[in-house]
């Protein structure tokens, strides 16, 4: 499994990096595969979107109770398919948090 490197999240705020100024080209790619057609991204853009999420609901920028971050967190982390991505982010959007 390939690791992921993200930007540091910004100052002072704390908030993620947007994902469409990635400079690999490689992240808008996965994520636009993933807004068009959840269900035709190849394993390694579903892991690159999925970690994306994660780091992005990780950033210090959101103020909300720790059990709903730890729980969205773990949601994302067992997502095995972008069905579950695709739950785990709709769960994430009912609280404010729009990470795509």
């Amino acid at each position: 499994m390939k690791t992921w490197h993200f930007p540091p999240y910004t100052l002072p705020r704390g908030l993620p990096a947007y994902w469409m100024d990635d400079q690999s080209g490689e992240l808008p790619r996965a994520v636009a595969a993933y807004l068009d057609k959840p269900g035709s991204l190849s394993p390694e853009q579903f892991e690159l979107v999925k970690a994306w999420v994660i780091y992005a609901v990780k950033a210090p920028a959101w103020k909300w109770p720790a059990h709903q971050r730890e729980e969205s967190l773990t949601s994302l982390e067992k997502a095995e398919t972008a069905r579950d991505l695709m739950v785990a982010l709709e769960a994430l959007e009912d609280l404010g948090i729009d990470p795509i």
